[in-house]
């Protein structure tokens, strides 16, 4: 399954995701977009209980765009079909 992109953060309407999942590392954890979640990337076991709604709009970012794509391409294939993952990360 293809993973969606989205535009870099300027360009994106956040208030379209009602879930913003941010999947840095810790260590690159420097600033963040406004109303998102961190997330652990390579600990998806309970991400159930993040997004209950396989259906529902989910934005994944990280730094440069790679995490997240990895993240986002994992949910498509758990079964979500509303994750899009940020292009070139927030760092753009």
């Amino acid at each position: 399954m293809d993973t969606k992109r989205a535009q870099p953060p300027a360009e994106v309407d956040l208030e379209a995701f009602p879930l913003v999942l941010d999947v840095r590392e810790r260590v690159d954890f420097v600033d963040e977009l406004p109303g998102s979640t961190w997330t652990d990337p390579h600990d998806l076991d309970g991400i159930e209980q993040l997004i209950p709604d396989r259906e529902s709009p989910v934005l994944v970012y990280c730094g440069i765009g790679v995490r997240s794509a990895a993240v986002a391409d994992e949910l498509h294939q758990r079964g979500y079909s509303g994750v899009i993952s940020l292009t070139g990360g927030i760092r753009r």
